[in-house]
């Protein structure tokens, strides 16, 4: 463009443009594998235990290739390549079993996530079953006061789960003071529990957080349920926490609020017997702590 002078003048435009990510994830939760070496586009990540997942890794195209090759081993035992869009988030689970006499073939369970984000106060979760030595379930997502006895049973519209299904994503209101969340697990039709999460407060089940709840193998020596929950986040400090039955074996962290009974002096010298009834429990710690008010 000529000026007044007839001089010529330049215009630059700047356009910055977005980067597209797409982000996948990967979980092991092949129960008799052991450790793997997990290639993601040709990233490494190298002796990734059983339930032990990754965080969103970016990947770069619509190409995907995901192997999975046992410690020590030179060739994949499994191998996905899946064709991904833009600026999606994915997972990837490692499933099934290595031993042929199983009938239970290792592959990999390939699903897009839900990324949206939740409304505020909520989180979102997915529930999947990627336990191989586990039938036809229930899942019942239950939600209550302490005390309530909604919280206390399987409830009567369970999500029925077959292996290497997911469920829709559900969008629920975050725990708040009394007000918590439990996951029990039943036999597809019944009511004997196999798999209680024990109650979940806030700092399970965050508000504005996306949950993938994989049902997995137990595989601990210990173990009084044939599964256990894997819980998958969106949060990159804590990409996944591992949800044992709440009465599966002694030490195991469940993030379960525990129940305090408060005991008030009547004289000078009283005693206190306390006894260990909760059989599955296993050995406790017992704090006595004296408070003056």
């Amino acid at each position: 463009m000529e000026d007044r002078d007839g001089d010529t003048d330049t215009a630059t435009i700047s356009l910055e443009v977005a980067e597209v990510t797409t982000r996948v994830r990967a979980l092991h939760a092949a129960p008799d594998v052991g450790p793997v070496n997990l290639g993601v586009n040709g990233a490494a990540l190298n002796g990734v235990a059983y339930a032990t997942a990754s965080g969103y890794l970016p990947i770069t195209g619509t190409d995907l290739t995901v192997t999975v090759t046992p410690e020590g081993a030179s060739d994949p035992a499994l191998t996905l390549e899946e064709t991904v869009a833009d600026d999606r988030d994915y997972t990837v689970i490692a499933i099934g079993t290595a031993d042929a006499e199983d009938e239970i073939p290792l592959e990999a369970l390939f699903f897009e996530d839900d990324s949206g984000a939740p409304d505020a106060g909520n989180f979102k979760i997915t529930v999947v079953h990627a336990a191989p030595n586990a039938p036809e379930v229930d899942v019942h997502v239950l939600t209550g006061d302490a005390g309530d006895d909604a919280l206390s049973a399987p409830s009567d519209t369970p999500i029925t789960l077959a292996y290497r299904s997911i469920t829709p994503t559900l969008q629920l209101p975050a725990p708040q003071g009394d007000t918590l969340y439990r996951i029990l697990i039943t036999p597809s039709g019944g009511t004997n529990v196999v798999y209680d999460s024990g109650l979940l407060d806030g700092n399970a089940l965050s508000a504005g957080v996306n949950y993938t709840a994989v049902a997995t193998s137990d595989i601990a020596d210990d173990a009084l349920s044939p599964v256990q929950l894997v819980l998958l986040t969106n949060v990159s400090s804590t990409p996944f926490v591992v949800v044992p039955n709440v009465n599966t074996r002694d030490g195991g962290s469940n993030n379960t609020p525990a129940t305090a009974t408060t005991l008030y002096s009547l004289g000078e010298e009283d005693a206190v017997r306390v006894v260990a009834a909760v059989e599955a429990q296993g050995d406790v710690d017992i704090y006595a702590i004296n408070t003056t008010t």
